[in-house]
């Protein structure tokens, strides 16, 4: 009962998460601090102290999965919320496949359309500066990097095609990922 109910409330999370955030480029607090709410009473209601224990890990991992991406200016705190109601909703293992999907259908879709607009070129140039920062020494000038004509996607959406397709998995009990 409380996989179809928590189930429910994150497929809602999720259609208007992403709807949001295409119309808009914002996930809203009104709903993602409900939605976290509503996962840790029902984790508590259903599942007890353990249940109540891993919807708050599953918060915790939500932020921290995405944090960095919000330092350095790529992820909006929307994306940070919304990954961290998907954590709430459904627990700290969920919300880890959920990040792993959203990040591999992020990354394809952002493939495919830099493909398409002729930007490849600049894919490349945008990786190697993004790993001039990433492997910044102390010591060094802090490196000014400008990301040339990269591609804005809007993150929501992807995290709620990845949480929609591993609930899916969960209740086929099939599994593209296997850790």
């Amino acid at each position: 009962m409380y996989l179809y109910i928590s189930g429910g409330v994150l497929a809602l999370v999720c259609v208007i998460g992403a709807a949001t955030d295409i119309v808009t480029g914002k996930i809203y607090n009104w709903l993602t601090f409900p939605a976290m709410l509503v996962g840790l009473i029902l984790a508590g209601v259903f599942t007890g102290w353990m249940g109540l224990l891993f919807s708050f890990l599953g918060i915790v991992l939500g932020c921290g999965l995405l944090i960095l991406g919000f330092i350095w200016g790529g992820i909006g705190a929307g994306d940070i919320k919304m990954l961290m109601a998907v954590g709430a909703l459904m627990g700290w293992f969920f919300v880890l496949f959920t990040f792993v999907y959203s990040v591999i259908l992020a990354a394809v879709f952002a493939l495919i359309l830099y493909i398409a607009t002729g930007r490849i070129k600049y894919l490349f140039k945008n990786i190697k500066n993004f790993f001039a920062i990433v492997f910044y020494k102390r010591g060094q000038d802090i490196p000014k990097v400008k990301m040339e004509n990269s591609i804005s996607i809007r993150f929501g959406v992807f995290i709620a095609l990845g949480a929609i397709f591993h609930f899916i998995e969960v209740l086929s009990g099939w599994r593209l990922l296997k850790f």
